[in-house]
């Protein structure tokens, strides 16, 4: 987080869900954030800023001892999400990716995922096909992938 005016509102917000931080502080980087439009037919479009979140290294990953699962999205370093997804792996915790916004990955951080999360549209990119959902994820090698499909609902393999 930075220190600007959205980071105490954000660690308040995730203290109320319960959800155990770890916070690492950047001086000259805004706290980093998404804005979501969504149409009345419920499509979204994301804005992200990721300000603060491209300082996130590897070194900055705490103890995970006690953890289930550790959740990530892609607007930290990609280098960074394969450094913790490995090292979560490795201590038997729960790694849960939501691949966006979208960016190829590399086999070694689809290996070390348990769940990967994904719309439609980051599905056929990260497959590299463009056909139905089912063949899509025939080509994705991730033990369980949801596939969020707007006002639709989802699916998983």
């Amino acid at each position: 987080m930075g220190n600007d005016t959205f980071a105490d509102p954000s660690k308040r917000v995730l203290h109320e869900a319960s959800v155990l931080t770890h916070i690492v502080r950047s001086e000259d980087q805004p706290t980093g954030t998404a804005f979501i439009c969504v149409s009345d037919d419920a499509e979204n479009a994301i804005t992200v800023a990721p300000g603060a979140n491209l300082a996130l290294q590897a070194e900055h990953l705490p103890n995970l001892q006690g953890i289930s699962h550790l959740l990530m999205q892609l607007e930290i370093p990609l280098a960074t999400v394969a450094a913790y997804a490995g090292a979560a792996r490795q201590q038997g915790v729960c790694v849960v990716l939501n691949a966006a916004p979208v960016q190829e990955l590399p086999a070694e951080l689809l290996e070390s995922l348990d769940v990967l999360v994904v719309n439609e549209g980051e599905l056929a990119t990260l497959s590299r096909h463009s056909g139905t959902i089912a063949e899509c994820l025939e080509r994705i090698a991730v033990a369980t992938v949801v596939v969020t499909l707007g006002h639709r609902g989802s699916c998983t393999a």
